[in-house]
């Protein structure tokens, strides 16, 4: 009886590092997850920013100098943005997810030139 209560808290013991063990990797990869998502959030700001300097140039592009500042403004952020895509793609593990936002960027490129 003392073997067989000694196997069975131990394999008991086993299980239960186990179970932390993937508690700790189910913790890691949704932090991982949530980043991500915070920084395609905030591409997403960036981009309806860059949405609302492309209205001010039409708005007031009548105006040499507010039209200049407006397209710098949209230039930057476009340049932004890009730089925020290349730094954030590569560490998408997500398939699908990934080859979304690579069209999203391909798409964003073009809207640019």
């Amino acid at each position: 009886i003392v073997v067989s209560n000694l196997l069975i808290a131990i394999v008991a013991g086993i299980y239960f590092n186990r179970s932390l063990s993937s508690q700790d990797e189910y913790e890691h990869l949704i932090s991982d997850e949530i980043v991500l998502a915070l920084e395609a959030q905030d591409i997403l700001s960036d981009f309806k920013t860059q949405v609302q300097e492309w209205k001010n140039v039409l708005i007031r592009g009548a105006d040499d100098a507010q039209r200049d500042k407006y397209w710098q403004r949209f230039q930057k952020t476009e340049s932004r943005i890009q730089q925020q895509l290349d730094q954030l793609i590569p560490r998408i593990a997500d398939q699908e997810a990934r080859a979304l936002m690579d069209r999203f960027r391909a798409a964003h490129q073009r809207m640019g030139e």
